[in-house]
Parts: structure tokens; C-alpha cells; sequence
């Protein structure tokens, strides 16, 4: 049996930030972590075939363990190029309704993030903007089978409903039919339709919907969206 040194372990204590959702429930924001390598390796002790395996574990109370499924997806950072290849976790756990499985295609750029300075949260023509830009994206240059077009595609839905907030009622964009009406937050949207939305709660529903992208948008972007934090909370 190989043995492994014990000064290559390294552990952490990391508390989440806590969501209050409202007097019975709360949830945990998403983890940004960086991990740093210092030193030189010489090209005999590296399997150019496999790379370099990293083991990632979370551990928490047992008390939490039935209530929480935390997963880990990695993104590769190329210090010398623009082209980054990804790290994929082996493990197949969801990641917020995400399958995050070992993936031959390389993660695509995203153009359409970081946001433009000048986006407004509560403007519905904004939102059009970024809804076409992620359908175009979407249908030309992300593989279907990838955990990236199952973010993108309710990235997607999040973005079209902002703009089309009577769908699937009233007169709407038509989408491209290669994007399915699948995912958790459409999937519920249109079970709740029949309630229909008050053009007086438009305004909540931009807040939501903004509350909600930003966080899904931390699984293949986890960095401002908004540079500098500007946020618009007034129409233009």
C-alpha cells in the first residue's frame, strides 16, 4: 500500500453564509474557494495521462447531514492562457438540481457575464437583452449533454420569464424548441401559472428573479456580476 504523507492534508473550517427564507427555514449561500500551489514539480513525478488527482471532502454535523447535499464543482484556472480547460468532480451528487458528472467537453466562455455596468434589474428590456444573449449562447456553443447546458438552459428560464412575466398566458417570445421546458424553477412557475401575476408585482418579481440568478450563476461564475456592485434598483 502506498503511503501518503500526513504534511499533504490540509483542512478548514469554513462557515457559509445562512439565508434566513423565513421564520421555519434558511439556507446556505455557495462557496467560493481558492487553492493555491506553490513550489515546482519536475515532469518524472507527473502522470501526463491523469494529471495530478486532488481529494476534496466536506464533513459536518450529523445533525446536518440528512438536511444538506453538498457537492463540489471545480473550475481549473491557467495562469499563463486565456483558454482554462475545467476540473470536473468524479462525484455525480446534484448541485442545486444540477448533474455535475466527469464531462469530455471542455466548459465554454460565458459572454454574457460579467453583466454590463449600465444593467438594470428592474428594467424588462435589459432582460430581454440578456435572454437572447443566453439563448444564442445556449443553442451555439454549449454541448447538451454538459452540466453547463442544464445551468445555462435555467439560467435560461429565469431570464425569460423576467421578460415574459404573464407566460404562459398573454403573448410571449417564441424560444428555441432545443431548449426544454425542464429545470426546477420553470417547472414550478408553470404550475403556479393558473394564479396568473398583478402587474403590481412585477417590481418583486425582478428582485426575485435577480436574488435567484445571481446565485445560480455562482455554480459556473463565481465572481461579481456587476462590476464594481453596481445594482439599478430604479426603472430607467
Amino acid at each position: 500500500m502506498q503511503s501518503h504523507s500526513i504534511s499533504a492534508v490540509r483542512s478548514s473550517t469554513i462557515y457559509p453564509i445562512i439565508e434566513i427564507l423565513d421564520r421555519h427555514s434558511a439556507i446556505l449561500q455557495p462557496l467560493v474557494i481558492t487553492v493555491h500551489f506553490p513550489g515546482i514539480l519536475p515532469w518524472n513525478v507527473i502522470d501526463e495521462r491523469r494529471g495530478i488527482p486532488l481529494h476534496f471532502s466536506i464533513s459536518m454535523e450529523e445533525r446536518y447531514q440528512s438536511l444538506l447535499k453538498p457537492a463540489v464543482h471545480a473550475t481549473a484556472i491557467d495562469s499563463l492562457s486565456d483558454n482554462a480547460p475545467s476540473a470536473y468532480s468524479d462525484d455525480p451528487s446534484p448541485v442545486f438540481g444540477y448533474q455535475c458528472t466527469p464531462s469530455p467537453e471542455q466548459d465554454v466562455p460565458i459572454p454574457f457575464l460579467p453583466l454590463e455596468p449600465s444593467f438594470n434589474t428592474r428594467n424588462c428590456v435589459h432582460w430581454t437583452h440578456l435572454r437572447d444573449q443566453i439563448e444564442n449562447w445556449l443553442v451555439s456553443s454549449v454541448h447538451t449533454s454538459s452540466s453547463q447546458w442544464t445551468w445555462g438552459r435555467d439560467m435560461f428560464w429565469l431570464t425569460f420569464v423576467t421578460s415574459n412575466p404573464c407566460f404562459p398566458s398573454g403573448t410571449w417570445h417564441m424560444w428555441n424548441p432545443s431548449i426544454s421546458l425542464e429545470g426546477k424553477f420553470i417547472e414550478e412557475w408553470l404550475k403556479k401559472s393558473s394564479m396568473g401575476i398583478d402587474a403590481t408585482d412585477c417590481m418583486n418579481l425582478h428582485d426575485y428573479i435577480w436574488e435567484s440568478f445571481s446565485k445560480q450563476a455562482t455554480l459556473f461564475y463565481p465572481q461579481l456580476l456587476l462590476p464594481a456592485y453596481i445594482r439599478h434598483l430604479t426603472s430607467v
